[in-house]
């Protein structure tokens, strides 16, 4: 199949699930600043590979709106 573009989100997704491919880890994640541009990404990360992450908890600064949306995806503990 044809690559995805090197700077695209479907490459990225690509390069992840390759290089996690037959991983049997499960990580627990505390993520501070969960609505910001580094904690969103570090979600797409957990939403790429759900079965090797676990949220334990998420913190945020002033984006409700968003906090509220990741709390009912991911049910920190």
């Amino acid at each position: 199949r044809p690559a995805a573009p090197v700077n695209s989100e479907a490459s990225a997704r690509l390069t992840l699930k390759e290089s996690l491919k037959g991983s049997s880890f499960q990580k627990r994640l505390s993520l501070l600043g969960s609505t910001g541009s580094i904690g969103t990404q570090t979600l797409e990360i957990v939403d790429a590979c759900p079965e090797n992450f676990v949220i334990d908890a998420l913190s945020a600064g002033t984006n409700i709106e968003l906090m509220a949306e990741q709390v009912m995806k991911y049910s920190p503990k």
